[in-house]
């Protein structure tokens, strides 16, 4: 039975198929023939590198994405759905269609769980598609010096909010835009603080001039109210403590 030959023992073939020497009025037609038998090695490497490199592909909630690096991703990108090495992620493009349906809390305090770890970034998450992104100096208010959001992949506090809304509705709250913006957005509607329920949001500062919004995520097993929020520059996504004071709205 013959054995298949990779490109490699095609290439030692024609290693050895080189150095035949021939009659001079052949040399045209073999060299020729070497050189298409030469082509035909690196087409066949090449194609073998591609379908080693593809990226493998994932689906969240009905949506597919790609298995890539989290710094390549211009999506949304979900961790949790991709096997392999460290800071590979699930990819959705930003043209891909968004779960619909009710308003599911549950969905919503589990992407943003999802972000947890991932740095605070000023200006992060505010591209055309909803999840982590690097930022922008502009309007930087951090006491880190010099300012690190344009080097660095994360979410600010409307960024995690916007992706948290995003993945768990379709809902993009206020289309990337900041706090006063998502605020202002026909989804959200303002309740009492005693009508709060999980995935609920609470903006900061007054109603003309918010600073900060937070999810609210409910209770935990010592029934504390608590919280998810990405807080400033050199700290990352956290799950905290309520804090109150706040302007509390709902998304449907």
């Amino acid at each position: 039975m013959a054995r298949y030959k990779t490109p490699v023992h095609c290439l030692k073939d024609f290693l050895v198929f080189s150095s035949i020497e021939s009659p001079p009025f052949l040399n045209l037609s073999l060299n020729l023939l070497k050189m298409r038998f030469f082509t035909t090695l690196v087409l066949l490497a090449v194609s073998a590198t591609v379908v080693l490199a593809a990226p493998k592909t994932c689906k969240v909630d009905g949506a597919s994405g790609t298995c890539i690096s989290l710094a390549a991703c211009n999506g949304i990108s979900l961790v949790g759905h991709c096997s392999g090495a460290a800071g590979v992620r699930c990819c959705i493009g930003g043209s891909t269609e968004p779960p619909t349906g009710p308003f599911d809390a549950n969905k919503v305090i589990a992407a943003a769980r999802k972000r947890l770890g991932v740095p605070y970034c000023w200006g992060g998450g505010h591209k055309n598609a909803p999840g982590p992104s690097t930022g922008t100096c502009v309007g930087y208010t951090g006491s880190i010096k010099p300012c690190p959001a344009e080097k660095t992949v994360g979410l600010d506090c409307s960024g995690l909010v916007r992706d948290a809304i995003f993945v768990g509705t379709g809902i993009d709250l206020g289309h990337g835009g900041n706090t006063d913006t998502q605020l202002a957005d026909p989804h959200v509607t303002q309740i009492k603080y005693e009508q709060r329920q999980p995935g609920d949001i609470e903006f900061f500062g007054t109603q003309d001039n918010t600073v900060h919004v937070i999810l609210y995520i409910g209770k935990n097993a010592t029934g504390g109210d608590m919280m998810i929020e990405a807080q400033k520059t050199g700290t990352d996504v956290h799950e905290v403590p309520l804090r109150l004071g706040g302007i509390w709205a709902r998304v449907r």
